[in-house]
């Protein structure tokens, strides 16, 4: 019935230890004895039983006192699966029962007791404690993954979301940065409408209805909280069960914001880079027939006694509009920010005073 268990006994009474050695002999249990609570705590790190028995009532140290060590001390931190039954003539109030089961004592064990109903108890403690190591040893397995899959999700940089077969938004993970301005608890059970803008022209329902064959991309914007709106590259894939059925769809939505402001800062370099070589070649072809019309007009006022005042006013009427022409064109070639002004109709002209 045994099989080669070993059983930790700790209570002050010889007797007890006699009648346990040939009770749990005769059945296959190993008894290991302890007198004292101290004793009992050292052979427990020493022998590591597989049941410990512990006596209510013992002088210096009582059961409870043991039990308590035994869960809160560091050295038996890895020895918590071994089960404790409490053995007792005590009629301990419910409440202090309750107590010591919360702290992981298995049961109790009252005295006078016959010989079945202690094997009984033993066999069904033990039965229960390797369920429940069984159960323990499941669920650190099943936490590891679950960590190890949090963190694998945790690490990517986008924002995941699972929309139910309603478009209900039944899981959230924001982006690393949480750009959204949203969290988890603030999303659940929206509809997917409510947060994701599509652009102009387009529907959801039918972007939607054809992941159900193949994978969706688009680009989108995600609407915030505070009214900000977040351009986002989002992927849609239709997610099934084991059997095939549709159970949803699985979104994720890459923050495009930073590639918007590049592409923006690119260009306008591209705009401004155009402009330059309009103003060089505007320049350039200007002031290459604008220089002999300005000299020959210096050259003219040399000479203004040959004139008549009409004439000599036409002649210096050219060469100050040549110099004004003259500066509007080096004006062109310092310009680093183009400012535009409204022109005629819908078209807009360049501010040459605006522009930095």
């Amino acid at each position: 019935m045994g099989q080669n268990k070993k059983i930790l006994l700790i209570d002050d009474s010889p007797e007890i230890h006699m009648m346990m050695k040939i009770i749990l002999n005769q059945n296959n249990f190993g008894l290991i004895s302890a007198y004292s609570g101290e004793e009992g705590l050292e052979k427990i790190l020493a022998e590591h039983p597989d049941l410990v028995i512990l006596d209510y009532m013992m002088p210096k140290m009582s059961g409870p006192e043991v039990l308590e060590i035994f869960v809160t001390d560091d050295r038996f931190r890895d020895l918590q699966n071994i089960p404790i039954l409490m053995l007792t003539a005590k009629k301990g109030g419910l409440q202090e029962k309750q107590g010591l089961l919360q702290k992981g004592l298995y049961g109790y064990l009252t005295k006078p007791f016959g010989m079945h109903e202690l094997l009984e108890v033993i066999e069904s403690t033990l039965e229960r404690a390797q369920e429940f190591a069984q159960h323990r040893s499941l669920y650190r397995v099943t936490k590891k993954a679950k960590d190890f899959l949090d963190q694998l999700v945790n690490a990517i940089p986008d924002a995941i979301l699972i929309v139910g077969k309603e478009q209900e938004i039944i899981y959230f993970k924001e982006p690393s940065q949480n750009p959204l301005d949203f969290n988890q608890k603030e999303v659940m059970g929206k509809k997917l409408e409510e947060i994701l803008e599509l652009e102009e022209g387009k529907e959801l329902s039918p972007i939607l209805a054809q992941s159900a064959t193949e994978e969706v991309r688009l680009e989108a914007s995600f609407r915030c909280l505070n009214g900000q709106k977040i351009p986002v590259f989002v992927t849609i894939t239709a997610m099934k069960d084991d059997t095939g059925e549709f159970v949803g769809y699985l979104l994720v939505a890459t923050d495009l914001t930073e590639i918007k402001r590049l592409q923006s800062e690119l260009l306008e370099k591209e705009k401004l880079a155009v402009f330059s070589e309009t103003a060089i070649a505007v320049n350039h072809e200007i002031n290459n027939p604008l220089a002999p019309i300005l000299g020959n007009a210096q050259l003219l006022l040399r000479e203004e006694d040959k004139f008549d005042a009409v004439s000599l006013k036409r002649i210096r009427s050219i060469e100050k509009n040549a110099r004004r022409i003259y500066s509007i064109t080096q004006r062109l070639r310092e310009i680093q920010k183009p400012v535009s002004k409204k022109y005629v109709g819908h078209s807009r002209m360049l501010d040459i005073h605006k522009s930095e």
